[in-house]
Protein backbone atom coordinates (compact mmCIF):
# COMPACT_ATOMS: atom_id res chain seq x y z
CA UNK A 1 0.00 0.00 0.00
CA UNK A 2 1.31 3.09 -0.86
CA UNK A 3 1.61 6.75 1.37
CA UNK A 4 -0.02 9.55 0.11
CA UNK A 5 1.71 12.74 1.47
CA UNK A 6 -0.05 16.37 1.00
CA UNK A 7 2.60 19.24 2.11
CA UNK A 8 1.26 23.03 2.76
CA UNK A 9 3.89 26.01 2.12
CA UNK A 10 2.49 29.83 2.41
CA UNK A 11 3.99 31.37 -0.65
CA UNK A 12 3.62 35.39 -1.25
CA UNK A 13 1.90 35.38 -5.21
CA UNK A 14 4.78 36.98 -6.05
CA UNK A 15 7.15 34.67 -5.14
CA UNK A 16 5.03 31.33 -6.57
CA UNK A 17 6.51 31.32 -9.93
CA UNK A 18 10.40 31.11 -7.84
CA UNK A 19 9.10 28.90 -5.02
CA UNK A 20 7.73 26.44 -8.69
CA UNK A 21 11.24 26.65 -10.15
CA UNK A 22 13.50 25.66 -7.20
CA UNK A 23 10.93 22.99 -6.40
CA UNK A 24 11.13 21.41 -10.01
CA UNK A 25 14.72 21.76 -10.31
CA UNK A 26 15.77 20.95 -6.93
CA UNK A 27 13.64 19.14 -4.21
CA UNK A 28 11.26 17.09 -7.26
CA UNK A 29 13.88 15.98 -9.13
CA UNK A 30 15.77 14.42 -5.89
CA UNK A 31 12.07 12.91 -5.16
CA UNK A 32 12.59 11.38 -8.65
CA UNK A 33 15.68 10.12 -7.94
CA UNK A 34 14.67 8.31 -5.03
CA UNK A 35 11.62 6.75 -6.56
CA UNK A 36 9.63 8.96 -4.87
CA UNK A 37 6.62 10.93 -7.57
CA UNK A 38 4.59 14.19 -7.10
CA UNK A 39 1.40 14.03 -8.58
CA UNK A 40 0.00 17.65 -7.54
CA UNK A 41 0.87 20.70 -7.28
CA UNK A 42 -1.49 23.67 -6.64
CA UNK A 43 -3.06 26.53 -4.43
CA UNK A 44 -6.00 26.81 -1.51
CA UNK A 45 -8.19 30.28 -2.17
CA UNK A 46 -10.90 28.96 0.27
CA UNK A 47 -11.81 32.75 0.84
CA UNK A 48 -8.46 33.11 2.28
CA UNK A 49 -5.27 35.12 0.69
CA UNK A 50 -4.53 32.64 -1.45
CA UNK A 51 -1.09 32.19 -0.46
CA UNK A 52 -1.15 28.70 0.49
CA UNK A 53 0.98 26.44 -2.06
CA UNK A 54 0.21 22.01 -1.73
CA UNK A 55 2.09 19.74 -3.54
CA UNK A 56 0.92 15.87 -2.51
CA UNK A 57 3.41 13.19 -3.63
CA UNK A 58 3.38 9.17 -3.00
CA UNK A 59 5.82 6.56 -1.35
CA UNK A 60 6.15 3.08 -1.41
CA UNK A 61 5.46 2.42 1.70
CA UNK A 62 6.19 4.04 5.07
CA UNK A 63 10.29 2.63 5.13
CA UNK A 64 10.76 4.55 1.74
CA UNK A 65 9.35 7.70 2.88
CA UNK A 66 11.22 7.35 5.86
CA UNK A 67 14.18 6.27 3.82
CA UNK A 68 13.81 9.51 2.11
CA UNK A 69 14.53 11.75 5.56
CA UNK A 70 16.93 13.38 6.28
CA UNK A 71 17.22 11.68 9.33
CA UNK A 72 16.27 8.01 7.50
CA UNK A 73 18.72 5.46 8.05
CA UNK A 74 19.03 4.47 4.41
CA UNK A 75 20.25 7.69 3.51
CA UNK A 76 23.38 7.51 5.74
CA UNK A 77 24.25 3.82 4.16
CA UNK A 78 23.53 4.45 0.33
CA UNK A 79 24.92 8.66 0.02
CA UNK A 80 21.42 10.33 -0.02
CA UNK A 81 19.74 7.47 -2.16
CA UNK A 82 17.27 5.79 -0.56
CA UNK A 83 17.22 1.46 -1.09
CA UNK A 84 13.83 1.51 -1.39
CA UNK A 85 12.01 -0.22 -4.30
CA UNK A 86 11.95 2.30 -6.70
CA UNK A 87 14.75 4.09 -5.54
CA UNK A 88 17.42 2.45 -7.84
CA UNK A 89 18.61 5.61 -10.60
CA UNK A 90 16.18 8.00 -12.18
CA UNK A 91 12.41 7.64 -12.26
CA UNK A 92 9.91 6.04 -10.05
CA UNK A 93 10.99 2.47 -11.97
CA UNK A 94 14.45 3.45 -11.79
Amino acid sequence: MGILVQREFTVAADHRGEFERQSRLGLWENMRYNGAQMIAYGTWAFGGPGDVVVTNSVYADFDHWTATRPWGASTRKTGGRCSSPGGRGRGPKG
